[in-house]
């Protein structure tokens, strides 16, 4: 998964948000947990010290006492953990549960709330404040009844261990829950970027059919595609148009260098027509770049290259150069390429029309692991001319002036996907291989 992905970077955010929810709420449940454990001790606190004041009592010499001992066990076993101790504030003298042993007691403070109990010297203490009536006289009394808050921090302790084993596999499920979200949220736009490898045909255009987060951008991207299809057409209008409108001065030219000669100025006439092949030349090189441009935008199409082969070696073969030669057609008849029919003629034709000027006697056109190839048992090149040749602006034919030769089959390869190599052919000549790349 890349550092810049979309998916990685939801992911981590929605772990981090699961890992600082389930953070903030272990310290919340367990400081809930804490404050729960202490109201129950509290209240159990209370009823002790309830039942202190039910059991309270003067003896003859007007000293406090229990009429008989608390109920629960613990208050008669030292050090027990639970405590109850009875002062009057009068005298400051005390009484206290066996459980005390010699610790000291919670010294006296305000009341405490019911289920309040509060903290001090390591204890939890409910206190309440009564009075006895005796003769008429109030006698003052403090009840208070504590134990140890190491059961609070044992009960928490406890509580904490279940709870994070419970948010771990909380946070685990709400993981693999976002993973999910994630997944299915990202879907659409999976399936945005499949219909968009899909636009190889210009006049193909993005469905609507997406959520309205994304139509934005399926939008724009269709307005792309139409400012495409619109350039491509405006290309090719202007090469139709500088084709027809150079045609009328160059034949103008071209007769213009007939009259020359005519009028005895050969020299000047040669001079005039050289340029004037030279500018159709160049002319037709462009204008072929720009159609074979322009076809590579159409929908791919596919031809036979049998039937390509077949009709530029009738042409060739009845030229002064091609009938001289044997011709060897071995393209199987099935043979298809991923370009279409007249750019691979116009491609392979340069090519071929090479071979016929440089071959001694044969030209063989075949294919080799889906590769089109064209040999022939001419002189060929070392291995210095064809680095030379298949460099921009490399030339195959180095008798012409002006050829197109290896320059338009490598444009309109070019523009296909294709590409061309030089080989030393096993007639003994060169070997030109065309293939796709796809």
């Amino acid at each position: 998964m890349k550092s810049g992905s979309l998916r990685l970077r939801l992911l981590a955010m929605a772990g981090t948000a699961i890992a600082a929810a389930l953070f903030v709420a272990f310290i919340a449940l367990s400081a809930m947990f804490e404050q729960h454990v202490e109201r129950r001790y509290g209240e159990q606190l209370d009823m002790h010290v309830q039942s202190l004041a039910a059991r309270l009592t003067l003896t003859p010499e007007r000293q406090l006492a229990l009429s008989r001992p608390l109920s629960d066990t613990r208050f008669s076993q030292p050090l027990s953990g639970v405590y109850w101790t009875v002062t009057d504030p009068v005298t400051g003298r005390q009484i206290h549960s066996r459980s005390l042993w010699d610790r000291q007691p919670p010294p006296p403070g305000a009341e405490t709330e019911v289920g309040r109990p509060r903290r001090e010297a390591g204890l939890l203490v409910a206190e309440r404040r009564v009075r006895l009536i005796r003769d008429g006289r109030p006698y003052p009394a403090i009840l208070q009844a504590s134990m140890d808050d190491t059961a609070v921090a044992d009960a928490r302790h406890e509580f904490n261990e279940d709870l994070a084993l419970s948010l771990i596999v909380v946070g685990i499920a709400l993981s693999l829950a976002a993973w999910i979200q994630v997944e299915v949220g990202l879907r659409p736009l999976e399936r945005l970027r499949s219909a968009a490898d899909r636009l190889d045909d210009p006049q193909a255009r993005l469905a609507e059919r997406h959520p309205s987060e994304v139509l934005p951008l399926v939008a724009a991207i269709n307005r792309l595609l139409d400012a495409r299809a619109a350039s491509i057409q405006a290309a090719q209008a202007r090469a139709g148009d500088l084709a027809h409108g150079l045609k009328t001065p160059l034949a103008a030219l071209r007769n213009q260098a007939g009259r020359l000669a005519a009028a005895g100025h050969e020299d000047a006439a040669a001079a005039m027509q050289a340029a004037v092949t030279a500018m159709e030349r160049q002319v037709n090189r462009e204008l072929t770049r720009v159609r074979a441009a322009a076809a590579a935008e159409a929908p791919r199409q596919v031809c036979r290259m049998h039937t390509v082969t077949g009709q530029l070696i009738r042409v060739i073969s009845r030229t002064t150069e091609g009938e001289r030669l044997t011709w060897r057609n071995e393209v199987p008849e099935d043979a298809v390429g991923p370009i279409s029919h007249a750019d691979l003629a116009e491609a392979l034709g340069a090519i071929l029309d090479n071979a016929a000027r440089h071959a001694r006697a044969t030209v063989r056109i075949g294919v080799e692991d889906a590769a089109l190839v064209v040999e022939d048992d001419g002189p060929g090149m070392d291995e210095a001319q064809r680095q030379t040749a298949v460099r921009r602006g490399g030339r195959l034919d180095e008798r012409g002036s002006a050829g197109l030769g290896l320059a338009i089959a490598t444009e309109v390869l070019a523009a296909y996907d294709w590409s061309l190599s030089l080989e030393k052919s096993p007639l003994g000549g060169l070997l030109v291989r065309l293939s796709p790349e796809n």
